[in-house]
């Protein structure tokens, strides 16, 4: 037990965990929950590569609702 190739991930990449995952904080929107507002969050790691995600703010029944694309 224990020996090589015993591991249930012999082979494969681990799972990410959410504490490995990008984050946009709901506090990011408190100026932006205007209807018609939108824009990107971008991030950029040492070796350049970068992430983003779009939003877009609307209203429905006079509250706001944020869309999401990424």
């Amino acid at each position: 037990m224990g020996g090589p190739g015993s591991s249930n991930w012999h082979g494969r990449e681990a799972k990410l965990t959410v504490e490995s995952s990008l984050v946009v904080a709901v506090s990011s929107f408190r100026d932006r929950l205007f209807a018609g507002a939108s824009g990107s969050f971008v991030w950029t790691w040492a070796n350049g590569h970068t992430a983003s995600i779009e939003y877009a703010v609307s209203y429905e029944a006079a509250l706001p609702v944020v869309t999401l694309q990424y």
